[in-house]
């Protein structure tokens, strides 16, 4: 672009801002207050339209703001009710702030629209755990496996089901499954562990422990505070992995 076309460009630019491009400029780099400020002239104008009212929730989502941004999804919907992302971050919110049953419905409300989309069961699967609704969780997430075999948040999910009841052959088998798709997924490590030295196998549970703190040294945290490793204090390749 030469010097006087891209002078005359920066002058339309400001004299004529594109509100829904900057916006969308300024939420891609975070800038969430000023990503707002351009959706607000857009407003102004009368000139929103689905994915400027959906972009506008997420900024609000960026600063820590659900409650206003479940209304800005909530719009966004009005304008396309089959708009996906609309309803899974509607759902997110709605899950943040509490509001257990109107983020399910949304979420039915979605697989209704989407009948294939796995992200819609796993995140209607996470509204059920709060509620303690594990074994309908545990069917949301099998149904998200079904469209998605290698959704890892799926799978993981359903390894920590079988985990919490103590089937640790079936826990194992999803988190392998787990490993197989993503090998650097440092969770699924530390519960294979859990598993080994549950079944007694100790030298197999420090080899995945120490997996898990070389690809995420924040599982060190884990192995302090849980109970599952208790045995394990005072073996000394536990407590290099502890300081290493």
């Amino acid at each position: 672009m030469g010097k006087v076309t891209k002078k005359l460009a920066d002058f339309l630019e400001k004299k004529f801002p594109n509100h829904m491009l900057l916006g969308d400029r300024a939420l891609a780099a975070k800038k969430f207050d000023k990503a707002i400020e351009h959706y607000q002239e857009l407003e102004k104008k009368n000139d929103l339209c689905r994915f400027s009212l959906y972009n506008w929730g997420k900024a609000l989502v960026g600063l820590g703001r659900p409650e206003e941004a479940i209304e800005k999804f909530k719009q966004s919907l009005e304008y396309d009710e089959k708009l996906e992302d609309s309803y899974i971050q509607l759902g997110i919110c709605l899950y943040r702030t509490g509001k257990f049953e109107e983020a399910e419905e949304v979420y039915r409300q979605a697989a209704t629209n989407y009948p294939a989309s796995a992200a819609v069961y796993f995140h209607w699967a996470l509204v059920k755990e709060p509620q303690q609704k594990f074994d309908e969780a545990f069917e949301l997430y099998k149904k998200a496996l079904s469209h998605n075999s290698k959704d890892i948040m799926s799978l993981n999910a359903i390894g920590k089901y079988y985990l919490t009841k103590g089937e640790l052959d079936n826990a194992y088998e999803y988190f392998e499954k787990v490993i197989k798709v993503n090998n650097k997924f440092a969770p699924a490590y530390l519960s294979l562990a859990v598993i080994m030295n549950r079944q007694g196998i100790k030298k197999r549970a420090l080899d995945f422990l120490k997996k898990a703190c070389e690809l995420d040294t924040t599982a060190k945290r884990f192995l302090v505070g849980s109970p599952e490793f208790e045995n394990l204090r005072e073996d000394p390749q536990f407590k290099d992995i502890l300081e290493s």
